[in-house]
Order: C-alpha cells, then sequence, then structure tokens
C-alpha cells in the first residue's frame, strides 16, 4: 500500500488552475476565470464558448482553452455515473 511509487508524469487533472493555465500561455485569465466562479480545473472543463465570450477571452484564446479541454478529456479514463449507469442482473444459472 504505502511503498506505491508516485507517477512520473503528473496529469493536467493533479495541477492547479493558474499551473495549467501558465503551461499554456493563458495564465492571464486566472483571476478572470475565479471571479466568476471556475475556482479549479475541473470546473474550467466544463466551461462554454458563451462563458469565454462573457469573460471577454479573445478568439483565439477561447480556442487554444477548447483544444487543451478536448485532450484533457481524451486523455483521462471514461467516467460512469449513475445516470447513465443501469444495472444488469447476471445469470448464475441457466
Amino acid at each position: 500500500m504505502g511503498d506505491r511509487l508516485p507517477p512520473t508524469e503528473p496529469t493536467l487533472g493533479a495541477f492547479e488552475l493558474k499551473t495549467v493555465l501558465d503551461q499554456v500561455g493563458l495564465g492571464r485569465y486566472e483571476e478572470r476565470l475565479r471571479e466568476n466562479g471556475f475556482s479549479d480545473w475541473h470546473n474550467v472543463t466544463a466551461i462554454t464558448e458563451n462563458d469565454m465570450a462573457e469573460m471577454g477571452f479573445r478568439l483565439g484564446d477561447r480556442r487554444k482553452l477548447q483544444r487543451i479541454i478536448r485532450e484533457y478529456n481524451a486523455a483521462r479514463p471514461p467516467q460512469v455515473s449513475s445516470a447513465t449507469w443501469t444495472f444488469k442482473p447476471v445469470r448464475l444459472w441457466e
């Protein structure tokens, strides 16, 4: 249990919002995002085009953030939500 090694390459989900934004050249938007309730990277992954436009993101920066979010979502394992998961009983005996 305690002998597991930490991952050698952290994922975007493991970083603070500031770290992610700085790494992709969008650090100037951190304060604006936080002021509008996007306080962590997980919340930012749900941001919409309209949200970014209303916060004054430049068009190119919106595209950059959308691309990073797409890449992040594609790289993480799919999540099963209770809304999409259904129980299917297994027949043990025929």
